[in-house]
């Protein structure tokens, strides 16, 4: 029964040899780095709002409107940056309990 592992070296020489044209051998490694640069992507998003709200905080005043308005922008960035932390998370507790590595090193394709 042929194995369906493969090592570093597998990997590499598959890579160079011109076999894989998208540089992924698996949709698990796909959906990982997917994964990974949705959470950074979205963490960066959160913090920017975060200034962005603090700069309008900084910058209303003393309109109450404007206060409010900046309050909201500064609430909601922190609620994102949770569900952020929160899905990292969970891709911890998934890589714990089924084995698979999700959160970790990106390995995006190269040419």
């Amino acid at each position: 029964m042929p194995s369906t592992s493969f090592d570093l070296s597998t990997l590499e020489s598959l890579e160079t040899s011109g076999v894989n044209k998208l540089g992924y051998l698996d949709v698990g490694r796909l959906v990982a780095n997917l994964y990974v640069t949705l959470v950074i992507v979205s963490g960066i998003a959160a913090f920017l709002f975060l200034a962005m709200g603090g700069f309008q905080y900084i910058s209303s005043g003393g309109d109450k409107v404007a206060v409010e308005a900046a309050r909201n922008k500064i609430t909601y960035a922190i609620m994102g940056l949770a569900i952020v932390v929160g899905a990292y998370a969970v891709g911890f507790v998934v890589q714990a309990v089924f084995g698979v590595s999700i959160v970790g090193g990106v390995l995006w394709p190269h040419p």
